[in-house]
Parts: structure tokens; sequence; C-alpha cells
């Protein structure tokens, strides 16, 4: 048996600046993945009956998570954090209208948390890298 740490994707290692960096991944795709889905509802909800009451407002939520997927892709703890609170937001909004809980919904809260813990440890291991390197005068 190996003493490395399986990889998951439900909480990932985060311990090196490459293992924080890919955890952030899996994030940025569930905001496009999230923005995509949104986009595709309002696009619907336009010209037909809205589902779960999405209408073409629904192209400004998208817009935000396109945002969040470029700010974790450039590593941003304010947009992970804001990312995972903003779509914990979306899904009490959607729980209130229609009380169900999507797997999907909670697996993608996850995967953000995820991001969330990758950002944060690239930055203090980036700096921890960077303290260490600079020389002593």
């Amino acid at each position: 048996m190996s003493d490395t740490k399986k990889d998951n994707f439900y909480w990932p290692d985060v311990s090196t600046i490459e293992s924080a960096k890919a955890a952030t991944k899996g994030s940025m795709f569930v905001a496009l993945f999230v923005a995509t889905v949104t986009a595709a509802f309002a696009l619907y909800g336009m010209y037909n009956d809205p589902i779960l009451g999405i209408d073409a407002w629904a192209f400004v939520d998208s817009f935000i998570f396109i945002l969040i997927a470029f700010g974790i892709w450039k590593l941003s703890r304010f947009a992970a954090t804001f990312g995972l609170i903003f779509y914990i937001i979306e899904q009490v909004s959607m729980f209130i209208t229609n009380p169900s809980v999507p797997f999907l919904a909670i697996l993608f809260i996850v995967i953000l948390i995820g991001g969330v813990r990758g950002t944060f440890s690239y930055h203090k291991l980036k700096n921890q890298t960077v303290e260490v390197s600079e020389p002593v005068v």
C-alpha cells in the first residue's frame, strides 16, 4: 500500500500548491456548468412557460456564475467563497419554491467547498514558499 493519499473529488488533497490548484478546477467546472444550464433554462423561459420560475432574468445569474468561474480560474479566494455562498442562496431559493433536495445540488456544494479550500490553501502555501525562498540579508 502506498503512502500517498487517494485522490477523491469530494474532499481533495490541498497540501501542495499543485493539489490546491487541482482542487479548484472542479469548482470552476461546476460554476461553468451552472452558468450554462441556467442560461439554457433562461432561454427556454423567454419563449415558453418558465421551468421552476426561471425566466430571462436568470441570464444575470448565469453571467455571475461565468464571472465566478473566471475568478476561480485565477485562484481568487473571493470568487470561490462568493460562488459557494451564491450557489447555496440560489438552492435555498429554489427549495422554497420547489421543496426537494436534488443530489446534484449537494454534490455541487461539496465540490465548491473543495474549491474554497483549494484557493485558500494555494495562497497560504504560495506565501510560505515566498518566505522560505527570500534571501537573508
